[in-house]
């Protein structure tokens, strides 16, 4: 099969069912820009799938209007730590997932009737606590 024909097959079976892509890629990534439902303090809901069969580790959330690319890239990183043996829990941070060392946190959420883990983005200053976090990335990511 040919590069092309496996990349045809791959979007459909992402559009079409997410278990296959669990299967083959062990988690997806859905990247929502217009959450109509009450799932993100920002109406972006960036969010993965499949975790939960890698040491019943909660999926991911981020909710920073991101590019996709960027977003995609933090999952794909957080995901191979998660396989890599690495548990993260609400309340806890940290400093592998973003370059440079930048922490971030994580809390637990309610996304679509299931318990995640937002993961919380530093403010440009570095910030990802509550207390210390920018306003607008608070409000965006604490609601």
């Amino acid at each position: 099969m040919s590069n092309r024909h496996d990349s045809e097959e791959d979007d459909a079976l992402l559009v079409y069912d997410d278990n296959a892509k669990i299967e083959k890629y062990g988690f997806v990534i859905h990247y929502v820009p217009n959450d109509d439902f009450d799932h993100s303090p920002t109406g972006v809901n960036i969010h993965t799938h499949g975790l939960r069969n890698i040491n019943n580790h909660p999926d991911f959330q981020i909710t920073i209007p991101l590019p996709m690319h960027i977003a995609s890239r933090i999952m794909h990183r957080l995901y191979e730590l998660v396989e890599g043996g690495e548990v993260f829990c609400a309340g806890g941070e940290s400093d592998k997932v973003l370059e440079g060392n930048m922490k971030v946190g994580f809390i637990e959420v309610q996304e679509c009737g299931r318990t995640v883990l937002r993961v919380i983005i530093p403010d440009q200053d570095g910030n990802h606590k509550r207390s210390t976090m920018n306003r607008q990335w608070r409000i965006a990511q604490f609601g």
